[in-house]
This record gives structure tokens, C-alpha cells and sequence, in this order.
């Protein structure tokens, strides 16, 4: 959630619950009614003192999360990953996903968190696959690694949910292709510290 800053002092105070609930909706109706970015809504946020629940200035992810967080809207949502006997566990699409509606009181309309949702995914819509998966590969190549923040982070990019809902099992998918990018097979050992940095990278998605 958020905290705010005070002025005179190196410490953050939490505000009221109300107030944390009020910046969540200020968030959902910033970028759904006035819409403005993820980007500007986080400086907005940093410039009236206020920080995240890890008292943390707001960033592009941060923003982003939150405005695809469903516990918002009131919804749990069970189902994200899977498990199968000696294989790791696997992120599921978000069709797989179960939902439970009205799991607890919503901070903001399920409508409301709908048409975020709606804007976000349409953001991600001219870009084809193979443009999707090398931007991927071109913040590989800035940062050395990736991740859903990371993603969520770098400004111009697809979201990780739009990476998510465009592709099925998307973390199986663009670890073979990551690696096959660069020649590595997951089952070989490879000696150069590049490939072996990828290889570790590929692992974690």
C-alpha cells in the first residue's frame, strides 16, 4: 500500500487505513479516467511525500503491480502455478486461473479494475510476437537479466501481464527461445560467462 513521508523527518509514519484505501483509488482513476501512465502517477506520488507499503518512492512497476493486483477489485485468485511430479513448478495463462469474486471487500469497482485491465492489454496489441519476444531480448542484453518487475520497470515495453495473457506457459516459451537466441541448450553446461548468465536467467523465469 503506501505510506507517507514527512517532510522534517528521515522516517515514514503509515497514514489512516482510509488514506491508503484513497491513494488505491486515486491510482485506479488516474490511469483509467484521466489516463495518464504509470510513469506519471508514480511521480505524482513521489512529488505529495508518498512511498509504497516498503517505504519506497513509486516507480513505473510499482504502479503497474498494483493496478494489476485483482485483490483490489475483491477477488482471490487461486490456480497461478502448478506442480507436476519431477518437473518444476510452471506459471499458468491466466485462463487457467481461478477466480473467486467478492472474496472480501473490494477497494475499488470490479468495473473500474476491468477497464484498467482492458487498457493495459491493448497497449500490447500492435506489437506482434516476434516483436514482443525481442524486446525481450534487447533488455536481456541492457540489464544482463529479466523479470516481471524488470519488465514492468522499462518504459516503452509490453507489461509482464501482457506477456502473460499473449502467451500460454509465456516463461516456457521465452526461455527456449532466450536461449536459442544466443546457441545454448538447457541440458548442456556452458563454459562462457555470458552463456552461463542467461542459462541462470532462463532458469529463474
Amino acid at each position: 500500500m503506501v505510506s507517507r513521508k514527512h517532510p522534517d523527518r528521515s522516517s515514514h509514519s503509515c497514514p489512516r487505513p482510509a488514506d491508503e484505501l484513497q491513494v488505491v483509488r486515486e491510482i485506479f482513476e488516474a490511469f483509467t479516467q484521466e489516463e495518464r501512465t504509470e510513469v506519471q502517477i508514480a511521480q505524482s506520488l513521489n512529488d505529495r511525500g508518498l512511498r509504497t507499503d516498503l517505504t519506497r518512492q513509486w516507480t513505473r512497476g510499482a504502479v503497474h503491480q498494483l493496478l494489476t493486483n485483482p485483490k483490489y477489485a475483491g477477488m482471490n485468485v487461486y490456480n497461478r502455478k502448478s506442480f507436476k511430479l519431477k518437473k518444476r513448478r510452471i506459471a499458468n495463462p491466466p485462463g487457467m486461473w481461478i477466480r473467486k469474486d467478492a472474496a472480501f471487500e473490494a477497494v475499488v469497482a470490479p468495473e473500474l479494475f476491468s477497464r484498467a485491465q482492458q487498457i493495459i492489454q491493448a497497449r500490447s496489441k500492435h506489437y506482434t510476437d516476434d516483436e514482443m519476444l525481442e524486446q525481450l531480448r534487447n533488455l536481456f542484453k541492457r540489464y544482463g537479466t529479466l523479470s516481471g518487475i524488470l519488465i514492468d520497470e522499462s518504459e516503452g515495453m509490453p507489461s509482464s501481464s501482457a506477456y502473460r495473457s499473449r502467451f500460454s506457459h509465456w516463461r516456457e516459451r521465452t526461455r527456449s527461445w532466450l536461449l536459442s537466441q544466443n546457441g545454448i541448450s538447457p541440458s548442456l553446461r556452458s563454459t562462457g560467462s555470458c552463456a552461463r548468465r542467461m542459462l541462470s536467467t532462463a532458469k529463474r523465469l
